[in-house]
């Protein structure tokens, strides 16, 4: 294991020329360090730092000031090593003739307008500069544990392309507990303007001192798009729909895909429960339960007077929490929260007081259950729900999206906090405390972001 000052030290040096593999330092290394690794332990490198010198732990996601931030300049890379599965450069299925290619980093290295970029202590943040209308790349950023805070970032990947949906070329999806392997789709249009924007799964891994990425739903299933993905937390399994199936794909090794029941009209991604064993989908008015060590599902409809907003898992995930709008008023509606258990029957905690307009598409559940976001008032106010308490409290701030677009919701180790941008500032709410604090500022509303553990 490297030294921490050592990591440290090389974190600040982002000009240190890269060096292929021989006999003194190991593939794509700085100084026979890995970028990657440097990249991915630098958080933990900075919390000890800081807590040597303050004497107690920081404030998690303290606000990084505005000294300081990252220079417009090349920042050192590894290239992509060798595919388990060679990256396609088109897609010849029936999504149309674009596509995303990875490819390695070719010196000199792009130069990337990131002057406004902060985030938080306490995390690794990727994001995606698109650079021009057929490339970009993925970026990697952390915000160091000394007095000022400094945010520093390294390009990890380049991507190139053909018919790029602008803005949805690359999004961050999910990391893996570890924070060694992180999902993304990569989307370009469709075959005609009136097909939805194609997309397809990659995983990039940090193994054996090299970064690997995996085109995961290419030339695997039913072509198509390839939506609502989950990781599991060793990175070694993903769960999405595609092809209106839900499905299920072993990352090492030949990576079968086994497919399950079909899903019409998903609503939110796939959610696996805490143990890894079962996999959740909402699909149109039913849930979709996919039992893992039998591969099985079943099918269970809701209550036919409500419509399904959101739903997650018990911690114990023997049983499900579902949110749904009652049906029936014609201006408004109350939210009703009930249990599913494992042969499907159902039980309601609560009916709320509260009433609204509730948009179906848009709403999201934190991942203990605890508290689910909806979108009311015609798409006007976002609504936080304790499904504990069936309190519902209209949120002074909107946070889910009005046009459907995707947006990131990063829920918090905590449980009661999440992350989110809004015109490129990046907030943290607290909602036990229904408090709203700025914490950094990311150009993009789509990312994903590693809590470090504490």
């Amino acid at each position: 294991m490297p030294d921490p000052d050592a990591n440290a030290e090389l974190l600040d040096d982002r000009t240190t020329p890269l060096t292929r593999a021989g006999t003194g330092a190991g593939p794509w290394t700085v100084r026979g360090v890995p970028v990657w690794l440097l990249i991915l332990v630098s958080v933990l490198v900075a919390l000890v730092v800081s807590v040597s010198r303050l004497g107690t732990p920081d404030p998690r996601l303290a606000a990084v000031p505005t000294a300081g931030l990252l220079a417009t300049q090349p920042v050192p890379s590894p290239v992509l090593a060798e595919t388990l599965q060679p990256t396609p450069t088109a897609d010849t299925g029936p999504c149309g003739t674009g596509g995303i290619q990875f490819h390695t980093n070719a010196e000199p290295l792009p130069l990337l307008d990131l002057d406004r970029l902060r985030v938080p202590t306490g995390g690794l943040l990727a994001l995606v500069a698109e650079e021009n209308t057929t490339g970009g790349s993925l970026v990697l950023a952390n915000a160091r544990g000394d007095e000022g805070g400094t945010t520093v970032a390294a390009v990890i990947a380049t991507f190139t392309g053909s018919d790029i949906q602008p803005g949805q070329a690359v999004t961050p999806i999910a990391w893996s507990k570890s924070g060694y392997a992180l999902l993304v789709s990569a989307g370009h249009r469709g075959a005609n303007v009136a097909e939805e924007t194609c997309s397809d799964l990659h995983l990039l891994r940090y193994e054996d001192s090299r970064v690997i990425v995996s085109s995961l739903t290419h030339a695997d299933g039913p072509g198509g798009r390839a939506e609502g993905a989950a990781l599991s937390g060793d990175g070694e399994r993903v769960g999405y729909i595609q092809g209106n199936d839900i499905r299920l794909l072993e990352v090492v090794g030949p990576r079968p895909s086994a497919a399950f029941n079909s899903c019409d009209h998903p609503r939110g991604p796939v959610r696996l429960s805490p143990n890894e064993t079962r996999l959740l989908a909402i699909c149109d008015r039913a849930f979709v339960v996919v039992d893992l060590d039998i591969a099985e599902s079943g099918i269970f409809s809701a209550a036919p007077d409500t419509i399904l907003l959101t739903a997650g898992w018990t911690g114990d995930a023997d049983s499900i929490v579902s949110v749904a709008a009652r049906t029936g008023a014609i201006q408004s509606s109350p939210l009703v929260i009930f249990d599913v258990d494992r042969i499907g029957r159902q039980a309601v905690r609560f009916e709320t007081e509260v009433s609204s307009q509730w948009v179906v598409g848009t709403s999201t559940m934190s991942p203990d259950s605890r508290w689910a976001l909806v979108q009311g008032d015609s798409t006007d106010a976002t609504y936080a729900v304790d499904t504990t308490t069936a309190a519902v409290t209209k949120l002074p701030w909107f946070v889910l999206p009005v046009s459907f677009e995707p947006l990131t919701i990063a829920w918090l180790a905590d449980g009661n906090s999440f992350l989110y941008t809004e015109l490129e500032t990046l907030y943290e709410v607290d909602l036990a405390a229904m408090t709203r604090t700025e914490v950094g500022a990311v150009p993009l509303p789509n990312f994903a972001w590693h809590e470090s553990a504490r």
